[in-house]
This record gives structure tokens, C-alpha cells and sequence, in this order.
């Protein structure tokens, strides 16, 4: 699709060798709230348009429904736009998280310095298995990064700390190399 490629990591972004593990967007389901009140406003633009316009012909009434069309547009593309300007990483490497549509900022951290991971669900998350990752680095005791609501959390979670441990194993086998 054209807006994910908007969004896809490019070599550039990425260190010689490093693949890349885990590419997820946002849940949709965090959006069905926004996608209700964008359905609600083009039934009620739809109906006020025909009503109005079949009664007596009254231009306010008629102009209001437009208004509400191109409200409905506008929250339709808003909400798309949303659910495709942020996108999350696990690399080889790293975690990265990537916003922006069309502007780019990226946001990484490599495995060896995570200090925390959480996954939190909510009640309602649990029920569509979504949920967000929040993870913390040494030296820092702010979030670092947020990985909000991905679809399948406990998979991408599994496989931070399985690439914190190899990370660990692989830093204390050198340590053992290098001390007598």
C-alpha cells in the first residue's frame, strides 16, 4: 500500500547487517472509537441532505449537511493518516519507532541498553489482545520508548527480552574472554 511505504524504514535508517524482526502498526482497534463518530456524522449529514432537501428546500440546513460531509472526509482521512504515521521496529539490533507520514523522526534503542520492559493490557485490550510496551533504559527514569497499542503485544515482548538476553550472554562471555 502507498502510505505504508511512506513509512517503511530505508537503508539509511538502518546499521550495516541489521534485519529487521518485527514491522507492526497501531492497532486499528484503538480507532473504532473515531471511526464510529465518523460514520455517525456521514449518516446524519446523508439524512439531514435528504430530508431537507426534499421538504422545503431550506439552504441552512443544506449547507449544515455539507458542512457534515466534509467533516465526515476530513475525520476519514484524519483517522487514516493516524493509524499510519506511526510504525514499530525490532530489528536484529534494536527497537525503533517511526512517526511521521510525511516528515520522519525516528526514535531507537539498542537491546543492550534496555534496562525495563513492561507490557500492560487493559481489561478491554485483553479481550482484543492488543496492548502497549513501554520500556526504560539505563541511566534514565523517564520512558523511553512507547510501543502503543500492537496487535499480539506478548510476542513482540517475548522477543525484546529474548534479544536482551542473548545481548547479556554475549557481553559476559567476552567479559569471561578477557579476564584471567
Amino acid at each position: 500500500m502507498l502510505l505504508e511505504s511512506f513509512t517503511a524504514l530505508k537503508p539509511e535508517d538502518m546499521i550495516p547487517d541489521e534485519e529487521i524482526l518485527v514491522d507492526r502498526f497501531q492497532s486499528w482497534w484503538v480507532e473504532l472509537k473515531n471511526v464510529f463518530i465518523a460514520i455517525a456524522t456521514l449518516v446524519i449529514s446523508v439524512f439531514l441532505f435528504y430530508y431537507y432537501s426534499i421538504q422545503d428546500q431550506n439552504i441552512a440546513f443544506l449547507i449544515f449537511s455539507a458542512v457534515c460531509f466534509f467533516a465526515f472526509l476530513f475525520l476519514g482521512i484524519l483517522i487514516f493518516s493516524s493509524h499510519f504515521s506511526v510504525r514499530y521496529f525490532l530489528t536484529s539490533e534494536r527497537i525503533m519507532v517511526r512517526n511521521g507520514l510525511f516528515s520522519k523522526n525516528i526514535r531507537a534503542v539498542p537491546y543492550n541498553k534496555i534496562q525495563d520492559v513492561q507490557l500492560k493490557k487493559t481489561f478491554f485490550e485483553r479481550i482484543k489482545d492488543v496492548g502497549d510496551i513501554l520500556v526504560n533504559v539505563a541511566g534514565s527514569s523517564e520512558i523511553e520508548l512507547r510501543l502503543e497499542n500492537l496487535n499480539d503485544p506478548e510476542k513482540v515482548y517475548t522477543l525484546i527480552l529474548e534479544k536482551m538476553k542473548a545481548r547479556r550472554e554475549k557481553f559476559e562471555d567476552l567479559l569471561s574472554k578477557v579476564q584471567p
